[in-house]
């Protein structure tokens, strides 16, 4: 019936998770155990703006590139939680992460 299920998680400003998200994430699990037991599961995500006021060049951009990875790395980790308890029942998920960019200003 169905080939592909994609679940949209806005996992980012979330610490728990609503009762919305958890049970979307449920029907998509079961869904995905009725077909190919395979889940895709999308989030994405932006940078938190970096004021880095009047440092040097060179510090403000390693200050922004911490930021980056920092993020990045919370975001897969927030990815990982959100996915564990259908991997524990065997559902297959390919999760998505991308990065959201404004659009630049005219």
């Amino acid at each position: 019936m169905y080939t592909t299920i994609l679940l949209a998680a806005a996992l980012q400003h979330w610490e728990r998770y609503s009762a919305h998200a958890l049970a979307a994430r449920e029907v998509a699990a079961t869904l995905a155990k009725g077909t190919a037991n395979h889940l895709h599961v999308l989030s994405v995500y932006n940078y938190p703006s970096l004021t880095t006021g009047y440092l040097p060049t060179e510090l403000a951009s390693r200050q922004q590139d911490e930021l980056l990875q920092r993020t990045d790395s919370l975001m897969v980790h927030k990815m990982d939680a959100y996915v564990a308890p259908l991997r524990a029942e065997g559902v297959e998920i390919t999760p998505i992460l991308g990065i959201f960019a404004y659009p630049p200003s005219n």
